[in-house]
């Protein structure tokens, strides 16, 4: 009888173990360098701040290893760990790794990374469209202002130019501006020398020593003839008063004289007394008026003394 052959199959044991694999999420692509790369063999991996040695497999465990959260960037495990979230079709953010799976929808990660798959919609397509149309749309203005901008420019060039040929011109025209003022000022001096020098002579002359003589003789008289005026004029009022306050009833010739007398000079027609007719007058009246008549023909001592003036 033939014993069955039994084949004992003894497990085959692989001469190497793979290599860990490296869960990068949220790192951000220009940090990946930092990370083991994908196939590296290292087993080992050193935190950011170089504080600790840990092994590949603790980065990104959600359990904190490092001091600086550098092991988990895709977990909130460390409160001062940065998530990169990669928002294809618009532009990558960071947040903090303490609002990664908090059950928000983080406005910053439009891709939804920051939170479990299935939990966010991925907006970045819409989003990063709106985004780029508004940057085209800044773009165009850019360039738009940019063309002003050139035009501004070119005038501002040409303007400075004209502006600084104008500047000149006037200032050649300042300059042959102020040599005719230093001519016509050493000109207008000279005369001015020339005619002090002849007015001195002049004053040295008989007619100008008279010319003084009649000027104060003329001064003179002016002032007398406003003091007399003063005094003819209080001399009116005097009268006036008189005038208009006498009693013509009452017989004083020498008051009713010299009111007629003002009346006619006046030119004001006298009128009669009570108790006498029209056209008869007194004798005494009669002389006392030829005394005054001959008193105003003889002259006054004021008349005389303006004689001598004259």
């Amino acid at each position: 009888m033939l014993l069955p052959l039994v084949l004992v199959a003894l497990p085959l044991h692989a001469s190497s173990t793979s290599p860990p694999t490296v869960n990068l999420k949220g790192v951000a692509p220009a940090r990946q360098h930092l990370y083991p790369a994908a196939g590296s063999t290292s087993t080992t991996w050193q935190c950011l701040d170089g504080s600790k040695t840990i092994p590949v497999a603790s980065i990104n465990d959600d359990y904190c290893d490092c001091p600086d959260g550098s092991d988990e960037p895709g977990t909130s495990a460390c409160a001062n760990g940065t998530f990169h979230c990669i928002n294809a079709g618009h532009i990558g953010a960071d947040i903090r790794s303490s609002r990664v799976g908090d059950g928000l929808c983080e406005p910053e990660c439009c891709d939804g990374s920051d939170e479990a798959e299935g939990v966010c919609e991925n907006k970045c397509e819409a989003i990063g469209s709106q985004y780029k149309a508004e940057q085209a749309a800044i773009q165009k203005a850019r360039k738009t202002g940019a063309k002003i901008r050139s035009t501004y420019v070119a005038f501002a060039h040409k303007e400075k130019t004209r502006l600084e040929e104008s500047i000149a011109s006037l200032k050649k025209e300042v300059e042959t501006k102020r040599a005719e003022a230093d001519r016509t000022n050493d000109i207008l001096s000279r005369l001015e020398s020339l005619d002090n020098a002849t007015l001195e002579v002049k004053k040295q002359s008989p007619l100008f020593t008279s010319l003084q003589k009649h000027n104060a003789a003329i001064k003179a008289l002016h002032a007398r003839s406003k003091r007399l005026q003063d005094e003819i004029d209080k001399l009116e009022g005097l009268l006036d008063d008189l005038e208009s306050g006498y009693n013509p009833n009452y017989v004083d010739m020498a008051v009713i004289n010299t009111v007629k007398a003002w009346k006619k000079m006046k030119g004001v027609a006298d009128e009669p007394a009570e108790g006498s007719t029209e056209g008869e007058q007194p004798a005494a009246e009669n002389t006392a008026t030829k005394e005054k008549d001959d008193e105003d023909d003889s002259p006054s001592e004021e008349d005389q003394e303006d004689a001598k003036w004259t």
